[in-house]
């Protein structure tokens, strides 16, 4: 048991707006001294699922934390981390559970006692009748391990993972490079989600020093001897395998960072960097 964590609670969110075909619906968190596990979005209707969420993103101070370019593809991340994918809601988990010790896990809550507004807002296309309802999972951390009502609290915003979605063409077969992903803080994951099964082999070089080389086979190979699930048509390129804060990438002061991948044929590559990062930046 971690002393510095207080009760968890389970809560129902009442403002969940503007559900309706082809309209964004906003969900709206609470502020104050609390900090959030997990949002969960349960979908119902005649027609309504991930599958029909779009652009989703996580917003403090209306400022975009975490992007998603279909809500799918948090389903997929998600999957690759061994998380609970359930049809019919979307979870938006910040606690990164694989992590195996709690303090480190506890890093990654999103603190809200100094945040103004915290919303899930996503664009809804092609469903009947949509309905949704929303809940938080969210706890009290303490600052010095005493749960006595006078303990001073810490549940800032802090550190978390900041989720950036880039996409790029893979032309034909042949080797592409994409140099322009952002150069910030600790990059935790790339997660290369594609619309046709085609990388063969990915290098990742920063400032001329080779720091990944892994065909599809090897880095299938080695995510699954650390406990993750490879996902279909997505190249996974993760430094936490260790599950253990301080194996991130240092992408600050890097001036050149890279990534050569090999392919087959040509794709629609929609590339995810999970950053250890704060709300300063991208």
């Amino acid at each position: 048991m971690n002393p510095s964590i207080g009760i968890d609670i389970l809560e129902t969110l009442p403002n969940v707006q503007n559900v309706a075909e082809d309209s964004r619906f906003v969900v709206s968190v609470p502020s104050g001294v609390k900090s959030i596990r997990a949002i969960g979005l349960e979908m119902s209707g005649t027609a309504f699922d991930s599958s029909h969420v779009d652009t989703l993103e996580v917003l403090a101070n209306g400022k975009p934390l975490q992007q998603y370019r279909e809500a799918s593809h948090l389903e997929v991340i998600q999957a690759y981390y061994g998380a609970n994918v359930a049809a019919g809601r979307l979870l938006v988990d910040f606690e990164r559970s694989h992590l195996t010790q709690a303090i480190d896990r506890e890093k990654f809550l999103m603190g809200l006692a100094d945040v103004s507004t915290f919303q899930i807002q996503g664009n809804i296309d092609g469903s009947t009748a949509p309905a949704l309802s929303a809940y938080e999972q969210k706890t009290v951390i303490r600052r010095n391990g005493d749960n006595a009502p006078t303990a001073k609290l810490r549940n800032e915003l802090g550190v978390f993972t900041k989720v950036k979605n880039f996409t790029h063409t893979l032309s034909g077969a042949g080797t592409t490079e994409i140099d322009n992903i952002p150069r910030e803080a600790w990059l935790q994951a790339l997660h290369l989600i594609q619309s046709s099964d085609v990388i063969t082999n990915v290098e990742v070089w920063a400032d001329g020093r080779k720091v990944w080389d892994a065909s599809k086979a090897r880095m299938e190979m080695v995510v699954e001897d650390a406990g993750r699930t490879k996902q279909a048509s997505t190249y996974h390129i993760d430094w936490l395998l260790a599950n253990e804060l301080g194996g991130q990438f240092p992408l600050a002061g890097i001036q050149d960072f890279r990534l050569k991948i090999d392919h087959s044929g040509g794709a629609t590559v929609t590339a995810y960097a999970e950053y250890l990062s704060t709300f300063s930046g991208i």
